[in-house]
């Protein structure tokens, strides 16, 4: 919804006139209350990690960021669960070959 949407909508319903910067302004804050703040999501993402690996064994699972350490920069991150490496490992042929088909 943008911030005009809001400003109509508001008019409509309570039929106050309200600055496009404060609709703008409100929007944000309400976002970032409904979806949290990104910085304090990936902060948690490394303990997501650490709860995978100990909820299923054989998980393998990082992130990886850049940047400085005292504000690091989301950056990648790889899971790969302990079960479907099991199964892979045990449903696939010992030899795995490509034919001559250009990818």
């Amino acid at each position: 919804m943008t911030a005009v949407t809001i400003q109509k909508l508001i008019m409509e319903s309570f039929g106050v006139a309200v600055p496009r910067h404060t609709c703008h302004r409100a929007k944000e804050i309400l976002s970032s209350w409904v979806d949290g703040k990104h910085e304090e999501c990936y902060v948690r993402l490394f303990k997501y990690i650490e709860e995978i690996k100990e909820s299923n064994p054989g998980t393998i699972a990082s992130c990886i960021s850049q940047g400085p350490d005292d504000a690091p920069l989301f950056k990648r991150i790889f899971i790969s669960f302990g079960a479907m490496i099991v199964e892979f490992t045990a449903g696939c042929r010992p030899f795995i070959r490509v034919n001559g088909c250009f990818l």
